[in-house]
């Protein structure tokens, strides 16, 4: 049985979990057509729902990875470069959503973030530009790919 299952939200659609997942549980595996840009990924058609594998490697997600939203307080990490774990438990009914900026190092695309937490930082962009402390959360939680912090001060 499927635990999780693409549904309506208040902003089209997005993930759900429809059987309780536990903390650190597998989600999904992000898959789909890969693409390596020589240019910036804002000249994609597609950008946003595109997901930072590498330095210049995008994959463009098919089946329920493509309707994963964003949200600044996620109860999604990102795990291994392109899956999707728990960040805690997580009920049936809730939208599942990753901190898209755990996964972003390009300085060229952002977008405004209307996720509505309390938390909310507004814009979302790359994982360079967060606030240090918030850095180093994502970074003991293992949520942020290698090639995302090559150029990333060590932070205790």
């Amino acid at each position: 049985m499927d635990k999780i299952a693409v549904g309506k939200n208040k902003y089209g659609l997005g993930v759900f979990c429809i059987t309780a997942l536990k903390k650190g549980e597998r989600i999904l595996d992000f898959s789909g057509p890969a693409i390596v840009f020589e240019y910036p990924l804002s000249q994609y058609q597609n950008e946003g729902h595109a997901v930072q594998v590498g330095y210049d490697s995008y994959i463009v997600p098919q089946g329920h990875g493509y309707y994963v939203n964003h949200s600044c307080h996620p109860n999604a990490i990102i795990e291994a470069v392109t899956g999707l774990a728990a960040l805690r438990d997580i009920d049936p009914g809730e939208e599942i959503c990753f901190d898209y900026s755990t996964g972003m190092d390009e300085d060229s695309w952002t977008m405004r973030c209307l996720c509505g937490s309390p938390h909310c930082r507004g814009l979302i962009k790359d994982f360079k530009y967060l606030p240090p402390e918030l850095q180093r959360r994502y970074l003991q939680l293992n949520a942020v790919p290698p090639f995302v912090t090559v150029d990333i001060p060590k932070v205790a």
